[in-house]
């Protein structure tokens, strides 16, 4: 209390000092130095409950700090200079398979992420370093060491102190995997088809498209063949649509099975698939496979306990030689394909661009009854 009494003295003194001589001459009025006793313990009083307010405001500024990073469900982070964890959110904490926050700290991208990652980050935040300026809503994609992935969308900004120095960077970043798988799925159907899971006609387009403009760079050949089942029709007639659906997913199966990993077959629509086969130039290599695919139809399909006998007619076009546009390709090996079945069905045919003109080569199936 003595202490206190002396401040506020002293403090009195200094206000009023210009008046008077001495110390002495202050003390014989003692209104004013009463006055000024009273003013000088209003400042102290507003000096320290100033100081109460701020230490308040802080410790307050503190515990919200605290609250929010042990709550919020996005992983938020505070790194400094030389992008090492100081601070992170509890979220990611977890994400990390830590048990606390603080076990992070000093840590960098590259001992919880993938190099690759990590060391885009580390440029990342080099840049805002360098330019001040923040980086908004960028897409991470990281792939864990048992294969998953997982998507983050991720905002980050320079962090700076009290007088607008930059002394580190911070960031959010918010999950966006069910999204991204929202996105994939919705891609897939696109491209799809939806009974057979095989690529659709949009896809088709462009996987050919991609074959022909890599056979111009390298001179290899694109051979197209386009698959009829014959009497469909029947099957759907006789057994119901649902019995057609059956045989059509069965067939797809097995078309897949006799390609190779750079083949491509997709369902055109009803009954109607095609081959797209890339590097395949000499024609008697492309009579090879399309023996194989009539082949492994040969064998009865178990459609709702039934044995189904299935032929196939298949048309053939060759890039160059019977067009140099997808649209070209699938014309020529569609006319084929009709020649195919107009010379007795269970057979193949390549395309002359001349219809009254294309020529069977080869009868590998007998068609059933």
């Amino acid at each position: 209390m003595g202490i206190v009494l002396g401040v506020l003295l002293a403090s009195a003194y200094i206000r009023f000092a210009p008046t008077f001589p001495s110390l002495i001459d202050f003390y014989r009025h003692p209104l004013l130095c009463a006055a000024a006793l009273s003013a000088a313990a209003l400042a102290f009083a507003a000096a320290v409950i100033t100081h109460v307010a701020i230490h308040r405001q802080n410790q307050w500024a503190h515990e919200m700090l605290t609250a929010f990073l042990d709550h919020i469900p996005d992983n938020v982070f505070f790194k400094d200079r030389q992008s090492r964890f100081v601070l992170i959110s509890r979220s990611m904490a977890g994400f990390f398979g830590l048990s606390d926050p603080s076990q992070a700290v000093g840590k960098t991208d590259h001992d919880m992420f993938s190099s690759e990652h990590a060391d885009q980050a580390l440029a990342d935040e080099q840049k805002i370093l360098r330019t001040g300026q923040p980086i908004v809503g960028l897409e991470e994609k990281e792939t864990w060491p048992d294969g998953r992935e997982t998507w983050a969308l991720t905002t980050k900004i320079p962090l700076k102190d009290r007088r607008g120095h930059i002394i580190g960077t911070m960031g959010i970043s918010h999950n966006i995997n069910d999204r991204r798988r929202a996105e994939a799925q919705i891609q897939h159907m696109a491209l799809h088809d939806a009974l057979t899971g095989l690529p659709n006609r949009v896809f088709l387009k462009d996987f050919l498209t991609q074959a022909i403009a890599n056979a111009q760079l390298t001179g290899a050949g694109v051979a197209v063949m386009m698959l009829d089942i014959d009497h469909f029709k029947d099957v759907n007639d006789s057994m119901g649509h649902h019995a057609g659906d059956l045989l059509l997913e069965s067939v797809s199966s097995r078309l897949k099975s006799c390609l190779r990993g750079s083949d491509f077959v997709a369902r055109f629509g009803g009954d109607e698939f095609v081959l797209a086969l890339p590097g395949v130039g000499e024609e008697h290599h492309v009579h090879q496979i399309a023996g194989s695919v009539l082949s492994v139809l040969v064998d009865p399909f178990c459609v709702q306990n039934r044995q189904l006998h299935v032929n196939a007619s298949i048309g053939i076009a060759q890039y160059p030689r019977n067009g140099h546009t997808p649209e070209d390709l699938l014309r020529s090996a569609d006319q084929a394909m009709y020649s195919a079945k107009a010379n007795g069905r269970g057979q193949f045919c390549f395309s002359t661009n001349d219809l009254a003109a294309n020529k069977c080569l080869a009868t590998l199936c007998n068609e059933n009854a």
